[in-house]
């Protein structure tokens, strides 16, 4: 499976100049499975990164349909950043998402990944 996820070539982008930074997949799966009820043989969830922060996540899965008995690879694809993602197979380009927000500073502000001060907390001991 890991030969398979090396297949996939996908880039980061940076929101002001668009230049792309290849995503390293890490050495090992974060999760394997099997799903016999499903139909999916084997499975695994792959990650890309940049260091060790996943900023896309691959799901494979080896299948194989109950009706004719023909067994296949499939695919889906996660972004975890807000990021401009290129995903490539074999020079093809197979998946894009644009950036989550146009405005690097409005995201620091109310983005996605902006934590809230919501109250304070005082213990009683």
């Amino acid at each position: 499976m890991r030969a398979i996820a090396r297949r996939f070539a996908p880039a980061s982008h940076d929101p002001r100049t668009d230049q792309a930074e290849q995503l390293r997949l890490l050495t090992q799966p974060l999760y394997r499975f099997a799903a016999d009820a499903s139909g999916v043989i084997d499975g695994a969830l792959f990650a890309y990164v940049v260091s060790n922060d996943p900023e896309l996540l691959l799901l494979l899965e080896a299948v194989r349909d109950r009706a004719t008995g023909i067994t296949g690879w499939q695919f889906s694809l996660a972004r975890m950043s807000s990021r401009k993602q290129v995903v490539r197979v074999e020079d093809k380009q197979i998946w894009e998402v644009p950036n989550f927000s146009r405005d690097p500073n409005e995201d620091r502000m109310t983005g996605p990944y902006v934590e809230k001060r919501m109250g304070s907390f005082r213990s009683n001991r």
